[in-house]
């Protein structure tokens, strides 16, 4: 009984800790955006992604007070398939967002359905996406004045092979796949929601996750292919063959 009082003071501590935190967020975000969110705001995000443009600039009155903010994507205008292709981004030119935060998201509503791009220009964006996060050298060891950040940028190129690789196998050993399905729902996952999604222009950066992910499951993978050989090598040996 002590020890079942303890755990349940412990999670009480535990949502109370939470929710206090949680509130916290809350109100600042309401107090300076009037935005109820213990997440800020994506629309920044969202609207810049998925508006096609180069840079965002940001009209903000905050107390009746103007303020401005210009931000541009270091993917944008950076050859990423350098030195294979000068390709670079085809977005271009400024979307400007006018917001007061006294209208609470209402303004970054209407500037995000007014912006946003859909039809083959948002599929576009989404395919400028993949090659961003898969290709793109990763912030901050991209700094080609140290011999470490020039190898760590060149090793880029072999995630996106691995991750097919990776994907493909797992589908073709199912049943394996199955039986430990942790890895591959995190990859799959990840792709889809940052790789595939348009919630921010991607970087490179942002494929670290991924990269520890494939590694783990390409170990699960050859455990696996062992442990399928262990009985054959067994059955082997009880009749007779020397196993080494």
């Amino acid at each position: 009984m002590e020890r079942l009082s303890a755990q349940t003071a412990l999670r009480r501590l535990a949502a109370l800790i939470l929710v206090i935190t949680m509130g916290s967020l809350a109100y600042r975000n309401n107090y300076y955006l009037n935005i109820p969110s213990v997440f800020s705001s994506g629309w920044l995000n969202r609207i810049y992604a998925e508006s096609g443009k180069s840079e965002i600039k940001i009209h903000i009155t905050l107390d009746g007070v103007p303020w401005y903010y210009v931000f541009a994507s270091p993917s944008i205008n950076k050859s990423i398939f350098w030195p294979f292709s000068n390709w670079t981004s085809s977005r271009a030119r400024q979307v400007h967002v006018f917001v007061d935060t006294e209208n609470g998201e209402d303004d970054w509503r209407n500037s995000y359905e007014k912006n946003r791009v859909t039809g083959d220009e948002h599929w576009r964006l989404v395919w400028e996406n993949i090659l961003f996060v898969m290709f793109g050298d990763s912030w901050p060891e991209n700094d080609q004045n140290y011999l470490l950040h020039r190898i760590t940028t060149d090793f880029r190129w072999p995630w996106m092979p691995l991750f097919l690789l990776v994907v493909a196998t797992s589908l073709w050993r199912w049943h394996d796949t199955l039986q430990r399905p942790l890895l591959p729902i995190l990859i799959i996952s990840w792709f889809l929601l940052q790789a595939c999604s348009l919630l921010v222009v991607n970087e490179g950066r942002y494929r670290k996750p991924m990269e520890g992910l494939l590694i783990a499951q390409w170990m699960v993978i050859i455990d696996q292919k062992r442990q399928r050989a262990r009985p054959r090598l067994l059955a082997s040996d009880d009749h007779g063959t020397t196993v080494s």
